[in-house]
């Protein structure tokens, strides 16, 4: 879970009358609009709102859940929460686990594509060290089914995914550039299966746009404009 602390605070205005805020962290990108803030629990700025109730909306907006006056509240519960896994009489599915990791590998590219789809399925979230271990893979198949198995997993994924993508911008390994090219290939498919989390991928594409790598920074620009467009299809219902 990923929580925001909301702050009370008096602050004065130009007639000398104070008024009552709630400050929000946030994350401070920048679009053709200018400077836009975005609730981030990662973020170094603040976000001002006139009520509690704007700030919550903008949280719940983020993604996110939040801290006020030492109290947490969860807005995303049902989004985040691992999804209890359906169990056979002979737990099928939790003696596959170990095979599946196994699988992952295997000589043949076709194996470990099918072995990562299960795991995808399955949203295994014990599988992601093994996953994230493969973004470089030679095959891109390999590639394709480790972006889309690792946006089904979703939230517990994300720090994993930005990580590697940190650590493979100043790596002189040979497959380093496939390895922030699948990351972001995940963050597209996140796009599609888990809209809820865009907020939070969305800086780390942003970020991307500037890679060495034009395929890199290809994929980022497609991951920033299919976020746009949600955002911005989510406001006209709205309104």
């Amino acid at each position: 879970m990923s929580f925001i602390h909301i702050k009370k605070q008096e602050v004065k205005g130009g007639d000398g009358t104070s008024k009552e805020i709630f400050a929000v962290q946030a994350l401070a990108i920048n679009s053709p609009q200018g400077k836009k803030l975005i609730p981030n629990p990662t973020g170094n700025e603040t976000c001002a709102f006139d009520t509690f109730e704007e700030a919550i909306a903008a949280i719940r907006h983020a993604g996110c859940d939040y801290i006020f006056e030492g109290k947490k509240t969860y807005l995303m519960d049902r989004t985040h929460r691992p999804k209890k896994k359906v169990r056979t009489g002979l737990d099928a599915f939790s003696d596959a686990i170990p095979l599946l990791l196994d699988r992952l590998q295997d000589k043949e590219a076709a194996v470990i594509t099918h072995a990562i789809f299960a795991l995808g399925e399955l949203e295994e979230v014990s599988a992601i060290p093994s996953l994230i271990d493969l973004l470089g893979h030679e095959d891109a198949n390999v590639r394709k089914a480790l972006a889309e198995a690792l946006a089904k997993i979703g939230y517990s994924a994300l720090p994993h995914l930005a990580s590697a993508y940190q650590s493979a911008k100043t790596s002189q390994e040979k497959y380093a550039s496939h390895i922030r090219l699948t990351v972001m290939g995940a963050y597209l498919e996140i796009t599609h299966m888990r809209r809820e989390l865009l907020s939070q991928i969305l800086p780390h594409a942003v970020e991307a746009l500037e890679d060495e790598n034009w395929m890199v920074r290809s994929q980022a620009a497609l991951v920033v404009g299919r976020a746009a467009q949600y955002f911005r299809d989510e406001r006209l219902q709205a309104d």
